[in-house]
């Protein structure tokens, strides 16, 4: 008769098989923020199979990231080129790399545009003549449209709009009434605005 095998005879033997699959992504991790104006990055993917590349968004934005190449087959050099932020807000999309049922993600960010709006020169201004008169004060703006507006139609402006720093000249028309008059003056330039006062003289 054969002896009775005891539990503690048995031993486990585990078989591991390589499934022979490569897939890495590397290179991104210490990416940094994007240029507002505009960069390419590159991170690596290490592999024999096929892979994918996928660029998501938040809020419906536009698409401002490319990829390239967006698929392959094998080991490559992925270049992710981003265009201009023309906003002040930084912004950032998810990047998602597929291959062989394993999944990498990470998030790209691209700095806002640098911006500045002053309005000056206008703090002296005194009292605009009856008979007509123009008097000017200055914008100082980067990469921000501005524009310049009146409550009155005795006001006019030279430019009246612009992107970049400008010199503005306030023409008023003659004052054919005896009492002074007031108009109010507003200067827009992004999200910011700088109101201010303007008088001329009666006729004598």
């Amino acid at each position: 008769s054969f002896p009775t095998r005891r539990s503690s005879d048995l031993k486990t033997i585990e078989i591991i098989q390589s499934s022979g699959i490569t897939f890495e992504v590397y290179g991104y991790e210490n990416f940094g923020s994007f240029l507002a104006s505009g960069e390419t990055k590159t991170f690596e993917i290490r592999s024999n199979v096929d892979w994918e590349v996928d660029v998501s968004y938040e809020n419906g934005e536009e698409p401002w990231v490319q990829i390239d190449p967006l698929t392959g087959n094998g080991s490559s050099t992925v270049n992710i080129i981003v265009d201009p932020n023309e906003d002040s807000n930084e912004r950032h999309a998810k990047i998602t790399v597929k291959g062989a049922e394993r999944t990498v993600e990470f998030t790209i960010y691209q700095n806002g545009i640098s911006s500045s709006f002053n309005v000056y020169g206008y703090e002296n201004f005194g009292t605009f003549i009856a008979g007509g008169d123009s008097k000017t004060f200055s914008i100082s703006s980067s990469n921000v449209t501005w524009t310049v507006s009146s409550d009155s139609t005795w006001v006019h402006f030279s430019p009246s709009s612009g992107s970049s720093s400008s010199q503005v000249t306030i023409t008023v028309d003659a004052n054919s009434g005896n009492s002074e008059r007031m108009a109010t003056i507003t200067v827009t330039g992004g999200t910011e605005s700088v109101t201010f006062k303007i008088t001329q003289s009666g006729r004598i």
